[in-house]
C-alpha cells in the first residue's frame, strides 16, 4: 500500500494503477450514511453499516452473505455511493396550525417533532390541524420508456445524428424540429455523400469504357473526346415530403420569387428538368389534340382563357412600342 495521505478529513492513497482508493468509513461519514444513538444524554454518531452492506452489494463489491466491509473503495465506488445517497435523500416538513411564533410562544400541546425520525411502516401521530409535505428528489427515470429514449438520445447525440433518425420515433416531432432534423442529417451525411458521387463516378467511366473496347458503342473519336463523352450528371433520389400542403406552397413561393429555378426544383424531386418539361408538354398536347381539353389552368394555375404574361418590352396592354418609341401603328 502506498502513502496514506488525507484531504478534507478523507484518508486515501493511489493503488499501483493509479486509481484512488478512499477510505470507506470517512467518505460515509462525510455523505451522511450515519446512525445517532442517544445513550446517557449523549449523542454517539457511527456508520450505518447496514446502508453500506446494501449497496456495496447492489454494486458487486460484498457478498450478501458477509457482513465484512472493505476498509478501502475506488473514487468509482465513492461516486455511486453519493448517488445512491442523493437519491436516497427523503425529507418531511410538518405544516404546523399552531407555529411556535418566537420566545415564550410554544405550540398549544408542547410537543414537537425534533430530532424525530421516520421509518418504513412506522405508525406515529401529528399534532391537530398538522399536515406533512414529503421532499422526494426526481433523480432518474421513472419507467424504462424514458430511460431508453434518454439512451437514444445520448447514442444519436455521440454520432451527430438527430433523435428521429436514430429511434425513428416521431411521436415528440413538429414540422419544423423534423424539417431542422433533416437539414441537420444531411449536412452531417454531405462527407459520405461526396465519397459516393466519387466513386460511381469512377465506376460510370470504367463502365463507358470498357464498352467502348468491347465493341457495345460506336465511338470512333472517343478516345480524342473523353471528356465529352464522360460528362455526366447524378440525380439524387427525391426527398420524402413531411407535410406536402406546405412543402408545395414554399416550392411555388420560391420559384415565383426566383430562389429557386424549375431546374434545381426538378433537381430535389428526382426529376431531370428536360424530362419534365417534356412529360408536361406531351400531357398537354395530348389532351388538347386527343380529347379537347386544356389543362393549362390545372397545371398552371392559369384561368380558362387566360393568356400568358407577355415578357419582354410593351406597354401593360401587351402592344410593343416601335423602335422609335411609337404607339405601334405604321405610318
Amino acid at each position: 500500500m502506498n502513502d496514506i495521505i488525507t484531504i478534507k478529513g478523507v484518508r486515501g492513497y493511489l493503488d499501483a494503477k493509479g486509481t484512488a482508493q478512499l477510505n470507506l468509513e470517512d467518505i460515509a461519514r462525510g455523505l451522511g450514511i450515519t446512525k445517532t444513538d442517544r445513550k446517557d444524554g449523549t449523542e454517539y454518531v457511527r456508520v450505518n453499516r447496514q446502508a453500506l452492506q446494501k449497496w456495496l452489494c447492489a454494486f458487486g463489491i460484498v457478498d450478501s452473505e458477509s457482513n465484512l466491509l472493505p476498509e478501502y473503495v475506488s473514487e468509482s465506488v465513492f461516486y455511486r455511493l453519493a448517488m445512491k445517497r442523493i437519491l436516497a435523500c427523503v425529507a418531511l416538513f410538518i405544516k404546523k396550525v399552531n407555529p411556535n411564533l418566537g420566545r415564550g410562544r410554544a405550540s398549544a400541546s408542547g410537543k414537537g417533532y425534533d430530532r424525530r425520525m421516520f421509518t418504513p411502516g412506522m405508525v406515529n401521530e401529528l399534532e391537530a390541524g398538522d399536515e406533512v409535505d414529503m421532499i422526494n428528489p426526481q433523480g432518474q427515470a421513472t419507467d424504462a420508456a424514458q430511460y431508453v429514449k434518454l439512451l437514444n438520445r445520448l447514442v444519436a447525440a455521440g454520432q451527430g445524428l438527430s433523435y428521429e433518425a436514430v429511434a425513428r420515433d416521431m411521436s415528440g416531432s413538429t414540422y419544423s424540429s423534423t424539417r431542422q432534423n433533416l437539414i441537420e442529417d444531411g449536412m452531417t451525411y454531405a462527407d459520405e455523400v461526396e465519397l459516393l458521387t466519387e466513386v460511381i463516378d469512377e465506376i460510370y467511366e470504367s463502365f463507358l469504357i470498357s464498352a467502348v473496347l468491347a465493341g457495345k458503342i460506336s465511338a470512333p473519336d472517343f478516345w480524342d473526346r473523353k471528356d465529352v463523352y464522360f460528362a455526366h450528371e447524378w440525380v439524387n433520389p427525391p426527398k420524402p415530403w413531411i407535410d406536402p400542403a406546405k412543402e408545395a406552397t414554399a416550392t411555388q413561393t420560391a420559384l415565383r420569387t426566383g430562389q429557386k429555378t424549375f431546374k434545381q426544383i426538378a433537381a430535389e424531386n428526382g426529376k431531370d428538368w428536360r424530362d419534365q418539361i417534356d412529360d408536361i408538354a406531351e400531357v398537354l398536347e395530348y389532351s388538347q389534340e386527343v380529347h379537347g381539353l386544356d389543362l393549362s389552368s390545372m397545371i398552371f394555375g392559369q384561368q380558362g382563357g387566360e393568356s400568358a404574361p407577355v415578357t419582354g418590352g410593351g406597354d401593360s396592354d401587351g402592344k410593343v412600342d416601335d423602335e422609335d418609341g411609337g404607339d405601334g401603328k405604321g405610318e
